[in-house]
């Protein structure tokens, strides 16, 4: 400790800057302190830490001590991320709040695990376990636990461990892999077996980029906005219009959004098949968000809305409450649903029985039950009236680099077609990001706004790894053009799968390149009746 204090002699501090005395440099940082505080935020926040853990005592004799909120009513824990102080009130003769007093010690250094609020003299505040962002008496711990708003929810009906994707419930993840992990000549003979794959089975993708009245008169509401809003409105306003040209949009439809976000898509699909239609519309995604959507469909009175968070690898569609109560065909929609979500959804709703299938079930135990036969007779009246009815999808593809082997949903076109296995898939999925950042310029090179333009394409965070573009032996055109084909190698079994299942599916160009570079969408529509 003397050593230390004999370190600092002649040290003189500069106004403005930090005056925390570093032992390993043998100096006084040299990071501007914030406004009326003798330290940087980093150092406060280190010093704040120290305090914290007892730690660090030994060099309190020479460096500056803690700062202490101005204010002696509020906390004096430094939020580093906030870069101020906690503003929650403290008891009187304390230091920290309720919430910082688990690993809080008084500015002189003596430990304080003492009560705040109403507990007793002594007690000990713990981090909660179920959600440590908050704490806890340790002598209520116990009671805690039963009301906590940390508890985790009970598991709804529908959740049904890794229903949709080849993966056991209790197996980890599919191992990461890298490009650099090939040598060159691994990695050359991998590119022209693509490109071999690519010239037998991926068709010319034809052009369809259509528009919607409905998303129209949005795009010319916000045509004055500096953002990317725009750009949104005007792919679904074209995923719109193509759902419309094949016959999607049409009453006595469930719609069902995977990834839905706020919902944003699917509420266009409401207003353009109609506010007074007949269908019902759900929203699925594993993350809450603000702002949703949902709020236009409550005033509805022939349309029911739902919304269910669930990983889509979890989700049984025919447990839905509003899929196993509703007696409409499923047309499953999404805008850029990232990699493994798509294959996910496709398995999502082939998994799930067809209304036909729904209503016989329905009836099946209705008999067993002894019920009515008029009520048998009246689940076979509408069996026979969706004998004619249609579903389909329409999809808009993306970031296929995230796509997994356990969740592909044609693992077999894959290994018995193309002769690749579970290893050269992901290698595959990983190139595919080579078609949208080959003319991405770096990170380093781009402007120091992260607020995109309002005519930049999407997936521009993608960046280009030049190591890897020097050993494939190929230009930038070239590159872009491989990537291009693993992408729609993804897709064609994708489109191979919803064939099997009994749809009529194809790959469009919905959009410009110009406007994304994710512009191919899945559309399918039944070849023979749900």
């Amino acid at each position: 400790m003397a050593a230390a204090a004999d370190a600092t002699e002649g040290v003189k501090a500069v106004e403005g800057q930090c005056t925390y005395f570093s032992p390993r440099s043998q100096r006084l940082c040299r990071g501007p302190a914030l406004p009326g505080m003798p330290m940087c935020p980093v150092h406060m926040q280190k010093r704040s830490r120290e305090v914290s853990t007892g730690a660090g005592e030994a060099e309190q004799d020479h460096a500056a001590q803690p700062p202490r909120n101005p204010n002696d009513k509020q906390c004096s824990f430094f939020v580093r991320r906030k870069q101020r102080f906690c503003r929650m009130p403290v008891s009187i003769g304390k230091v920290f709040c309720g919430e910082h007093a688990a690993a809080g010690d008084n500015l002189d250094g003596f430990r304080q695990r003492t009560a705040q609020g109403s507990g007793p003299a002594g007690a000990e505040r713990i981090p909660c376990p179920m959600d440590p962002r908050h704490t806890v008496y340790r002598h209520r711990l116990e009671r805690h636990l039963k009301k906590c708003s940390g508890k985790p929810a009970p598991l709804p009906e529908y959740h049904t461990p890794c229903i949709n994707s080849s993966r056991e419930p209790a197996a980890p993840p599919d191992p990461k892999l890298s490009l650099s992990e090939l040598s060159t000549a691994e990695l050359r003979a991998l590119i022209e077996r693509v490109r071999a794959a690519g010239e037998k089975h991926v068709p010319e993708i034809p052009v369809s980029v259509a528009d919607h009245p409905v998303v129209r008169a949005e795009i010319e509401r916000c045509q004055g906005e500096q953002s990317g809003a725009c750009t949104h409105l005007e792919q679904q306003a074209s995923l719109i219009g193509n759902m419309e040209q094949r016959g999607l949009l049409q009453h006595h439809r469930c719609f069902v959004e995977f990834g839905a976000g706020r919902g944003k898509l699917l509420h266009f699909v409401y207003r353009a098949v109609g506010a007074d239609a007949t269908a019902d519309f759900l929203a699925v995604d594993r993350m809450r968000t603000r702002c949703k959507f949902d709020r236009f469909h409550k005033a509805s009175v022939h349309s029911r809305m739902e919304r269910v968070l669930i990983d889509i690898e979890h989700l049984d569609l025919k447990k839905v409450p509003l899929i196993r109560t509703g007696r409409f065909p499923l047309v499953a929609l999404g805008k850029h649903l990232c990699g493994v979500a798509t294959d996910l959804s496709l398995v999502c709703l082939a998994n799930c029985p067809s209304p036909t299938e729904r209503v016989a079930e329905d009836a099946r135990r209705g008999a067993a039950a002894g019920a009515a036969l008029t009520a048998v007779e009246e689940h076979a009246s509408k069996r026979a009236r969706l004998d004619a009815a249609d579903g389909g999808v329409m999809i808009a593809l993306c970031c296929h680099q995230v796509c997994t082997w356990s969740g592909y949903c044609n693992q077999q076109f894959f290994s018995e077609t193309l002769g690749f296995d579970s290893r050269e898939f992901k290698l595959i999925a990983l190139m595919s990001s080579w078609y949208t950042c080959g003319t991405r310029a770096k990170v380093k090179d781009a402007p120091e706004s992260t607020q995109p333009e309002k005519d930049e394409p999407e997936h521009a965070h993608i960046v280009r790894d030049e190591s890897t573009t020097a050993r494939s032996g190929l230009t930038k055109q070239e590159q872009e053009t491989v990537g291009f084909t693993c992408k729609r190698l993804i897709d064609i079994g994708r489109v191979l799968y919803l064939r099997e299942k009994g749809y009529n599916s194809r790959l469009i160009s919905y959009t410009a390149r110009e406007t994304s570079l994710e512009h191919v969408a899945l559309v399918a529509t039944p070849s023979s009746p749900l």
